[in-house]
């Protein structure tokens, strides 16, 4: 069977809250970190009445992260449709297809919801291919515009990478995959903005790395792709939207499947 798999923490960009994440639980989110953890686990905590959290993927299975018995009630839709499911407990499977979830939380008085992120992938029963990551390197990364690029040690990677950061406005970044998922690694922050990312010529929804907390290893953005796709070439731009904020982008890898022997 092969699979690819994705993991999206609670402070991604691909998450969307409402109310947005701030420093009162008791009206909105509030972002914590999990103690005794490397690397640490973002946690969104809140206890504010009409909360919800919604997030689009493409695959055949997700689950949501965090405790398995939650604080309070809550109902899963799936593509606006009460699905009846849990999702924490266990994977939710489903068709291989466009998803899109949201948590709607419902409360009582003392009642509360804790989120770690949620993780999604698509299988493949009767494929005997194994998936590999490969990390882009520096010289088939395309700026244009102003960047700049610093040299960094990831201690979670263990390998250096070219940082890319820029404030200025329309600047992009540019690179070529042949696959079926690819994952870009950046910052949150209170100074990160807004970005968008295009794959082959369609646009995605535009995303902001904003968040009151900083942290340099968050899942800007991750793609899953048909497994139809996997011989395919496919181009990627990442285009800055902010006026003032930054986008910054430390690794970008993408995953293929090959033969497992």
């Amino acid at each position: 069977m092969a699979s690819a798999i994705a993991l999206v923490g609670a402070n991604s960009p691909l998450l969307a809250y409402w109310p947005f994440v701030g420093v009162d639980p008791t009206e909105e989110w509030m972002l914590t970190y999990a103690p005794f953890t490397w690397p640490p686990i973002p946690v969104c905590y809140t206890e504010a009445p009409g909360t919800n959290i919604q997030f689009d993927f493409y695959g055949s299975e997700f689950q949501l992260l965090g405790p398995e018995e939650q604080g309070c009630g809550y109902t899963l839709l799936i593509n606006g449709t009460d699905s009846g499911k849990n999702g924490f407990a266990e994977p939710v499977q489903l068709p291989a297809g466009q998803y899109h979830i949201e948590v709607n939380l419902s409360y009582s008085a003392g009642e509360f919801f804790n989120f770690e992120g949620f993780a999604f992938k698509s299988t493949e029963e009767n494929s005997t291919l194994k998936d590999i990551t490969t990390f882009i390197n520096a010289p088939n990364i395309r700026p244009t515009g102003q960047w700049e690029e610093t040299t960094l040690y990831s201690e979670f990677y263990h390998a250096n990478f070219t940082q890319y950061l820029t404030n200025s406005t329309g600047a992009q970044l540019e690179y070529n995959f042949q696959g079926i998922q690819t994952t870009i690694m950046g910052s949150v922050g209170p100074s990160a903005g807004p970005f968008r990312v295009t794959i082959d010529g369609q646009s995605e929804v535009p995303l902001s790395a904003y968040r009151p907390v900083a942290d340099d290893l968050v899942t800007l953005y991750v793609k899953q792709l048909p497994f139809a796709d996997n011989s395919g070439s496919h181009n990627v731009i990442v285009t800055n939207l902010g006026q003032t904020n930054t986008v910054t982008i430390l690794a970008i890898s993408y995953d293929q499947l090959v033969s497992s022997t």
